[in-house]
C-alpha cells in the first residue's frame, strides 16, 4: 500500500493561519519542527488528510476545501487512510509514524468552510500519527505502509 504527499501544512500558534511549505522535518517522539502541535508522547504530533477527500468536501460546500483551511499537516494522494489499522507503521518520506487514531473534523471546521463544513468532512478528517523515527517529509515523497 502506498501513496504520495502531496501538500505539506504547518501550524506556527494555535489559532494562526497555517502556511504550505515544501518540506518539513519530523522530529521524533514531538512533533514537526514549526508547528505548535509538537508534544512529547502525544497522539496527535502529525494529522495527516487524504486529497480526494478535500475535493469531495469542495464539491459538498462549492468552496475550495484546502488543508490551510483543515489545519491538517499532510496530504496525501492514491491512499486510502481509513486502510492503514491502528497502530501500524508507515513511512511519510524519511520518517516512519505509527498511526494514532482517526482525525475527526471539529466545530472549527465550519468557521473555516462555512455552515455544514463539519459534516461535509465527516469520516474523511484523516489521521492522527505520532512520530516513532523522524526525518524530512517533502512534497513529492512516497507514503509507504508496513503491514
Amino acid at each position: 500500500m502506498s501513496g504520495k504527499v502531496v501538500k505539506i501544512v504547518l501550524r506556527p500558534k494555535r489559532k494562526n493561519i497555517p502556511i504550505e511549505v515544501d518540506f518539513a522535518i519530523a522530529i521524533e517522539n514531538l512533533g514537526l519542527e514549526g508547528d505548535h502541535y509538537n508534544k512529547p508522547n502525544g497522539s496527535r504530533q502529525i494529522t495527516i488528510i487524504e486529497e480526494n477527500h478535500l475535493k469531495e468536501a469542495s464539491e459538498v460546500l462549492n468552496v475550495e476545501v484546502t488543508p490551510i483551511l483543515t489545519r491538517r499537516n499532510i496530504v496525501v494522494s492514491d491512499l486510502s487512510l481509513s486502510n492503514i489499522p491502528l497502530k501500524a507503521h508507515f513511512r511519510l518520506g524519511e520518517a516512519l509514524l505509527i498511526k494514532t487514531g482517526d482525525c475527526p473534523p471539529c466545530e472549527r471546521m465550519n468557521e473555516n468552510l462555512g455552515l455544514g463544513g463539519r459534516i461535509a468532512l465527516e469520516g474523511k478528517g484523516g489521521i492522527t500519527a505520532k512520530i516513532i523515527n523522524g526525518g524530512k517529509i517533502k512534497i513529492g515523497d512516497e507514503v509507504t505502509v508496513d503491514l
